[in-house]
C-alpha cells in the first residue's frame, strides 16, 4: 500500500503494482498451511496476479469519470484505446496457465 496507493495520482502502473499486492494474500495462506512453497503455489498467486488486470480495466470502465474527478492517472485515462489489448493479453495468459492447475 506505501507505493500503490501514492502511485495512483502518478502513473497507471498502479494497476500493476496493485495486482501484485493482491496476489500476496494465497501465498501467505499457502504459507501458513504447507511447509513448502511449491509452483503450485506461485500458479495460484500468478492466476490471481493475471486475473486482476482484466477484472479491473473492466471495473475502471465504468469509474473512469471518477478517476479523473479524483485525479487518478489510470490507464482507462491515460491510454484507453490501450485498455482492450490489455485486457485481452492478460486473458490469454490466463487461458494459458489455468491448465497447469490440474
Amino acid at each position: 500500500a506505501g507505493v500503490y496507493t501514492p502511485l495512483k495520482q502518478h502513473s497507471p502502473w498502479n494497476t500493476y503494482v496493485g495486482a501484485v499486492v493482491g496476489a500476496v494474500p494465497p501465498l501467505i495462506g499457502w504459507a501458513a498451511v504447507c511447509p513448502d512453497m511449491t509452483s503450485h503455489a506461485a500458479l495460484l498467486a500468478g492466476l490471481l496476479g493475471f486475473w486482476q488486470i482484466p477484472h479491473f480495466m473492466a471495473l475502471s470502465w465504468s469509474l473512469k469519470d471518477d478517476y479523473e474527478r479524483g485525479g487518478y492517472k489510470m490507464l482507462i485515462n491515460t491510454n484507453p484505446d490501450r485498455v482492450p489489448k490489455v485486457v485481452m493479453g492478460y486473458a490469454a495468459l490466463q487461458a494459458l496457465l489455468s491448465p497447469a492447475a490440474c
